[in-house]
């Protein structure tokens, strides 16, 4: 069988159902989520000292669209924003008139207070209402409705997202302290469960020290850059392999969430790559090919987690959202070996952008070191094809998007 042949029978198998039931839903659903206009209404108590503020994708970048008198709207028309009525309590107005490949992101804020202090509003489900109308459909969401009617304090509440190419919506019903922060979850490669006790320090461009911390119970930080810019962020642990990310933290009036994947220290001969994203697409897949015995082809994805005598694993297929996903490779053979992702959520738009806007990152380990990494490029297609590498870990750059399973 060879390599086309072994991607295209991955396509098969126990997802197939659950993609019939997406692509059902979808077609029933598309009118209402993609071709309508979108509108959202900010209302509350208190209306001077809230504001409302939707976050738009703008390529690899983000705009943010407040509320203002008049009227607010984008540069290619794809959404604006009115001040509302404060008489009958309506503090804002937006409208998604064309949805765009990326994270639709709306935050409340109270803008009374400082900054430089964790903010004292109490968030309860009668200080702020969100509504969003689709056509004929209404939803409403309230701070703290997903924590049992419980108040939350903080200076910033994320209401919801929304991905810009399934119109879906996803509730995310968070308070947080401040508005200029950083958090996210380090989670283990393997297992993808938590970490705690990791290390965790913000650097500016010079590498000085801004904040730091180490992890929760559950993997949780929080680093407080003190405003936009480009910060590294190292994370540290004893037995784990040192890592360090880069974050653009672009817009200073909302939270951004960054989660982290980390792997144990590895043997000298073993190399290992770990997947992770953003929240949405809910679903992507690793799939990595290369040589086996008698001149054959072996390929790993989710259909085929463990091949050529327990040597090469896909220790976790993640499927909802941020990963991670991961493969180790014991001893490899000789040759050249291809790793790939797959956007599966999408599978049946084969000219997607969502693979490009989804925030993925693949970083390749070997023994007790970080090789190299990939943040993923801009492009239309359900597969990004990212590297060749072979036995030694030597890597060759792929780094291109399309719709074609081979590269």
């Amino acid at each position: 069988m060879n390599l086309k042949e072994r991607f295209l029978l991955g396509r098969s198998g126990p997802k197939i159902l659950l993609l019939v039931c997406m692509v059902f839903v979808a077609l029933a659903w598309a009118p209402c989520l993609v071709a309508q206009p979108i509108s959202i209404e900010l209302r509350g108590k208190g209306l001077a000292s809230l504001e409302g503020i939707l976050i738009t994708p703008d390529g690899n970048s983000y705009q943010v669209l407040r509320a203002v008198r008049g009227e607010q709207i984008l540069a290619d028309g794809s959404a604006k924003a009115s001040r509302g009525n404060l008489a009958a309590g309506i503090v804002g107005t937006w409208t998604i008139t064309r949805l765009l490949p990326g994270r639709y992101s709306f935050f409340v804020n109270d803008l009374a207070g400082s900054d430089e202090a964790p903010g004292e509003m109490t968030w309860s489900s009668d200080s702020a209402t969100v509504v969003i109308r689709r056509g004929n459909t209404t939803e409403e969401i309230k701070p703290a409705a997903l924590r049992n009617g419980k108040s939350a304090r903080g200076r910033t509440w994320h209401a919801f997202d929304i991905d810009g190419s399934s119109g879906e919506t996803g509730i995310v019903n968070l308070v947080f302290p401040y508005r200029k922060m950083v958090y996210g979850y380090i989670a283990d490669a393997v297992t993808g469960r938590g970490v705690a006790g990791v290390k965790v320090s913000l650097h500016d461009e010079r590498g000085n020290v801004v904040d730091e911390m180490n992890t929760e119970a559950g993997g949780l930080y929080m680093a407080f850059p003190p405003g936009p810019g480009t910060w590294k962020v190292r994370f540290n642990k004893e037995g784990l392999i040192a890592t360090e990310r880069t974050v653009r933290y672009l817009i200073a009036e909302s939270p951004i969430r960054f989660d982290i994947a980390v792997s144990e220290r590895l043997k000298a001969d073993q190399i290992r790559i770990v997947l992770s994203w953003g929240r949405y697409p809910q679903d992507l897949d690793s799939h990595l090919s290369g040589p086996a015995e008698n001149d054959e082809e072996f390929h790993i994805s989710y259909r085929q987690m463990k091949e050529y005598g327990g040597r090469y694993f896909l220790d976790r297929d993640d499927q909802d959202s941020y990963g991670p996903e991961t493969v180790t490779l014991n001893k490899p053979e000789q040759g050249e070996f291809l790793f790939s992702v797959h956007d599966y959520s999408n599978i049946e738009k084969p000219k997607s952008g969502a693979l490009s806007a989804s925030g993925a990152l693949v970083t390749v380990y070997k023994g007790s070191a970080v090789v190299t990494s990939f943040n993923v490029p801009s492009g239309k297609g359900t597969w990004w094809h990212v590297l060749r590498f072979n036995e030694f870990g030597e890597v060759t750059a792929i780094d291109r998007i399309d719709d074609n399973p081979l590269p």
